[in-house]
């Protein structure tokens, strides 16, 4: 899965290649020499940044992921006016799709420490308990936070306003007494920003198969060969033994050039 997850980072996204091209319009009229250098020049700037926004390493999970377990997810992260693209792992996250098949619901938890939510959020965000921690230099506790992205139910599209967004995206600290403090953010947002692969989608099923559930039997067969073959390695190397029962209280050396006494 690692080679096949790889062949697709090298032949799809090719980090030393050109690997997509823009165009102008549907790609039917024929660009003007400036139209040109202006869509070369607005490339090199799409590759730049995401040379710097680890993209490649996480394609190569969403890859891998997609193969083996048939989702592969990443997050599409703003850190000091740069995008980052962090890849999450199966067990990690729930998705839900909406009506025509594409994912618009995402929860997932995360570990995170006190030090690090206060970076990310603020320590005025932190419950009461958090702050207690942080204040006695507990910064190294670990906390369960979930985030969760959904649809915005009041968006109006037509209405032009800023301040309502497509999606809502809030986290919050996982447990009851965080909940009944606060959320650590609420804002809305312009797009999704979890970009979701699905190697193969049956039904109604919101999360993909991959070849890894194709063999999953073959491989369930193959460990249960080899446990047996390891069984049968080990009975010849250590065979089980028969003795008088008389022998039952005699110290046994059944080590390599051992001998027992009776």
């Amino acid at each position: 899965f690692k080679m096949l997850a790889s062949l697709l980072v090298s032949h799809l996204t090719n980090p030393s290649q050109r690997w997509f091209f823009l165009e102008i319009g549907d790609g039917k009229k024929k660009p003007t020499r400036q139209e040109s250098i202006w869509i070369r020049k607005c490339e090199d700037i799409m590759y730049k940044s995401f040379a710097e926004s680890k993209i490649h390493q996480a394609l190569h999970n969403v890859y891998f992921e997609g193969v083996s377990f048939g989702t592969g997810i990443m997050y599409k992260k703003v850190h000091k006016g740069k995008s980052i693209y962090l890849p999450l792992t199966v067990g990690q996250y729930y998705i839900d799709r909406d009506e025509s098949g594409d994912v618009n619901v995402l929860v997932r938890r995360m570990t995170m420490t006190t030090e690090s939510i206060v970076s990310q959020f603020g320590y005025d965000k932190l419950p009461e308990e958090a702050k207690l921690q942080f204040d006695n230099g507990k910064r190294n506790g670990l906390h369960t936070v979930v985030h969760f992205v959904e649809p915005n139910l009041r968006f109006l599209p037509k209405w032009g306003n800023p301040y309502v967004k497509p999606f809502i995206s809030t986290y919050y600290i996982h447990g009851e007494s965080a909940i009944k403090d606060k959320f650590l953010e609420q804002k809305g947002m312009t797009e999704f920003p979890y970009y979701v692969l699905r190697w193969d989608q049956y039904g109604t099923s919101v999360y993909g198969t991959g070849i890894g559930r194709a063999i999953l039997g073959d491989v369930r067969m193959l460990q249960a060969y080899e446990r047996d073959l390891a069984k049968a390695s080990k009975k010849k190397v250590d065979p089980p033994m028969k003795a008088d029962p008389a022998m039952k209280t005699v110290e046994k050396n059944v080590g390599a050039g051992k001998v027992t006494y009776t």
